[in-house]
C-alpha cells in the first residue's frame, strides 16, 4: 500500500488526473485497503477508510466517462464504498458521534443503493 501510495504522490502532479497509470494505481489501492492483513478494514483509521472512499470515487468518476452504464468495476467500486461507509458509520455511532437515526438513515440509503445495483 505505501509502495502504491508513492507511486501515487509522485506521479500525479506530471500526468492527467484520468490517465491510465494514475487510475491504475488508485484501483488498486482501493481494493488493497480493506482486504491485506495490516489494512483490514475493521482495524484500519478513519482516515485510511477516507481514503480507500476517496480512491473509490476517483476511479468510478473516471470509468463513468469511458464506459457507458454500469460496468463490472462500477459496481464492485460501489460496493466498496458501502462496505466502508457502513463500517465508519457504525464506528462513529459506538463513539458517540452520530446518533441511532442517522446511523439507521445510512445503512438505509446504502440498503438501497444495494438493491438499485441488484437491477
Amino acid at each position: 500500500v505505501e509502495h502504491f501510495e508513492r507511486i501515487l504522490h509522485r506521479m500525479s502532479p506530471l500526468l492527467h488526473p484520468y490517465n491510465y497509470l494514475l487510475i491504475d494505481v488508485k484501483h488498486k489501492l482501493a481494493m488493497l485497503y480493506g482486504h491485506i492483513p495490516q489494512y483490514r478494514l475493521a482495524g484500519m483509521s478513519t482516515p485510511a477508510k477516507q481514503r480507500k472512499i476517496q480512491l473509490c470515487h476517483d476511479v468510478i468518476d473516471c470509468v463513468s466517462k469511458i464506459e457507458v452504464g454500469v460496468s463490472a468495476t462500477h459496481v464492485k467500486l460501489l460496493n466498496e464504498i458501502i462496505k466502508t461507509e457502513e463500517v465508519v458509520a457504525k464506528e462513529d455511532f459506538q463513539a458517540g458521534l452520530i446518533d441511532k437515526k442517522s446511523l439507521q438513515t445510512i445503512l438505509l440509503k446504502n440498503k438501497f443503493q444495494l438493491f438499485h445495483l441488484a437491477f
